[in-house]
């Protein structure tokens, strides 16, 4: 999991999750409780490489991610 601020300052909890057809997502959970969960793709073809992803990248690369994600339902 990582923790990091958006461009208004909202914090943001980022973790790796799958979807039901197998997909790697990045999940958003916004810590305030304001407002929905979000999911993008990530880059890895794997748990354990979105694992690493996750590790490696900068809070500027999530910040594009969530910029790029769409509201997770379901």
């Amino acid at each position: 999991m990582r923790r990091f601020e958006d461009e208004k300052g909202g914090v943001w909890d980022a973790v790796v999750g799958r979807e039901s057809w197998g997909a790697v997502m990045v999940l958003f959970v916004p810590r305030s409780g304001d407002g929905p969960a979000r999911q993008a793709a990530i880059p890895a073809n794997g748990f354990e490489e979105a694992t690493a992803w996750m590790e490696s990248c900068s809070d500027d690369e999530l910040r594009a991610r969530l910029a790029d994600s769409t509201e997770k339902t379901g």
